[in-house]
């Protein structure tokens, strides 16, 4: 093993857009925290505090959008009950997988809530962050949610793996935008039946004609730290 390379990093993701990076290279200090890692509670608390030999700095959880974790190794799995292994995804895989004609006829053909779904999420966060996202989970889950809370998600915090192999935990009180494929079995109250405007800037005129905005139908198509403990690392 490298020891110059440290054994977890965790990266703080705030409102402004700027990021925040501290690293612990004990591996005791690593599995415990791992262990005690519980991303649906993360961010019910007020802040996260962060200690070093010298120094202890406190993150206002408000001002935090998403927290990412690269390890070496993940002592569990990090996903909410009934939902399997939410992966990251390119916005090009993610296009091609929500147009791909097999996955919508598999949507059609959900007719039992004790079934699974592959489902697909297009997220987008308070400091401009774009997430494409794909999960399996229950129909019947997902439909309870849906109508509960009018939302696929549970919990403030939504944990997925990451394409570089660590997990990542999005602040839901700073989601902006998600766009859910496929959209649920039953029909949902208060909802506007109207499909996504795509503009396009206006082009010079060229010969007399000219070129503008249009109008395209939007294709549907898948406690991290205890809350009375500081944790001890060294800022990077």
């Amino acid at each position: 093993m490298n020891h110059n390379i440290p054994n977890l990093q965790v990266h703080i993701h705030k409102v402004d857009g700027s990021t925040t990076t501290f690293v612990e290279n004990d591996a005791g200090e690593v599995k415990k925290l791992l262990d005690e890692f519980q991303p649906a509670q993360i961010f019910d608390r007020d802040k996260i505090t962060f200690t070093d030999k010298n120094s202890i700095m406190s993150l206002p959880v408000s001002k935090i959008t998403r927290i990412d974790l690269e390890a070496e190794q993940h002592s569990h799995l990090l996903f909410p009950v009934d939902v399997v292994n939410a992966v990251e995804l390119t916005g090009i895989e993610f296009q091609a997988l929500v147009r791909n004609p097999v996955m919508r006829e598999q949507w059609e053909q959900i007719s039992t809530l004790d079934a699974s779904l592959v489902t697909f999420m297009d997220v987008e966060m308070a400091d401009g962050q774009c997430v494409f996202l794909t999960m399996e989970m229950q129909v019947e889950l997902q439909s309870e949610l849906w109508k509960t809370k009018g939302f696929p998600l549970s919990g403030s915090g939504f944990c997925f793996r990451m394409r570089t192999g660590g997990v990542a935990v999005l602040n839901l009180a700073h989601l902006t935008r998600l766009t859910f494929f496929p959209k649920p079995l039953h029909t949902l109250a208060d909802t506007w039946n109207a499909h996504q405007f795509h503009s396009q800037p206006p082009t010079k005129h060229i010969n007399g004609s000219h070129s503008g905005a249009t109008t395209l139908g939007y294709l549907p198509p898948t406690s991290l730290f205890p809350q009375d403990k500081a944790i001890n690392f060294r800022r990077k």
